[in-house]
């Protein structure tokens, strides 16, 4: 059986334990999230014999956002499935002390303040409003690019027939983003500022 992301949400949201553990498992064979952790176990040695544990709690975070309705469909499962692995890697790494943190005396005596963070909410709120003037296909791709996807991986996921067919629709989906904020002077000057 053969199911679509709205199927598999529907899958895990409903009633039906098999019905939720099949959907589950897709995302066990996926050949997309089995490559992006076999690649992040070979760049980062400190992963070995931790990437299913870091799976594993990264699918039970997954399951339970998409049961309390907080996956929102901004991408495919695949993708937020992927993002939360990443965030599951970095948390492993910090507790491991592979992430060098930065000790009070390294940093400026500094704070952000509270317009900095106004500011910032509303430069990303308008970078989702110009996201939505665009195909929900490129939103997709746009997503996956800002994620680290390889052109090669974009390929796979989106369905592209190669890594180069990948790199040209990322450039017009880049460039239709680029005609959206450049046509409205108000997105230009919200994020200029």
């Amino acid at each position: 059986m053969n199911l679509n992301d709205e199927m598999l949400v529907q899958c895990i949201r409903g009633d039906d334990q098999a019905k939720r553990n099949y959907a589950l498992y897709q995302f066990y064979i996926n050949e997309v999230i089995q490559n992006w952790m076999a690649s992040c176990e070979r760049n980062h040695p400190s992963l070995s014999g931790y990437i299913e544990d870091i799976f594993q709690e990264a699918l039970i975070v997954f399951d339970r956002n998409i049961r309390e309705n907080k996956f929102e469909g901004r991408s495919s499962l695949t993708t937020y499935l992927i993002s939360i692995l990443k965030w599951k890697v970095l948390g492993h790494q910090r507790q491991e002390k592979k992430v060098t943190e930065f000790a009070p005396e390294h940093v400026q005596d500094t704070t952000e303040s509270e317009e900095f963070h106004i500011i910032s909410d509303e430069k990303k709120r308008t970078l989702e409003e110009a996201l939505h003037q665009i195909d929900e296909r490129c939103r997709e791709l746009l997503t996956h690019y800002k994620l680290d996807y390889s052109m090669k991986e974009i390929a796979i996921v989106m369905g592209f027939s190669s890594p180069e067919m990948a790199k040209k629709q990322a450039y017009r989906c880049r460039e239709k983003l680029r005609t959206v904020l450049t046509s409205n002077p108000t997105f230009l000057q919200i994020l200029k500022d």
